[in-house]
């Protein structure tokens, strides 16, 4: 299909956007952050119960680890950008649209 100033470019896929081998470990270090802090109450009480911490020890493990995984989940951003985290989280969040909806 063609318009007045040339044919429709199709939206970019996330192939397109992460296209260079910096891109493609800060893409993974983006997701393993996330994966870190949805899994961190199960890992911070495996690991305290496994230790044997007391409360001021979990306190420190719990910050430490959120700070941290924040950050590998925040700091690719720079290097992706924003069209790749636009893409993504259209990605993340079609996941969770209804297929079928019921018309009333």
């Amino acid at each position: 299909m063609k318009t007045i100033n040339g044919p429709v470019a199709s939206a970019p896929t996330l192939k397109d956007l992460v296209n260079t081998p910096t891109k493609q470990i800060a893409l993974a270090v983006m997701i393993l952050g996330n994966v870190f802090m949805l899994s961190s109450p199960v890992m911070i009480s495996m690991i305290s119960v496994h230790l044997r911490l007391s409360a001021m020890e979990i306190t420190e493990l719990t910050a430490g680890y959120l700070i941290s995984a924040e950050a590998m989940a925040a700091l690719p951003i720079i290097v992706l950008g924003k069209p790749v985290l636009a893409l993504v989280k259209a990605k993340f969040l079609s996941l969770f649209k209804r297929k079928n909806r019921d018309k009333k």
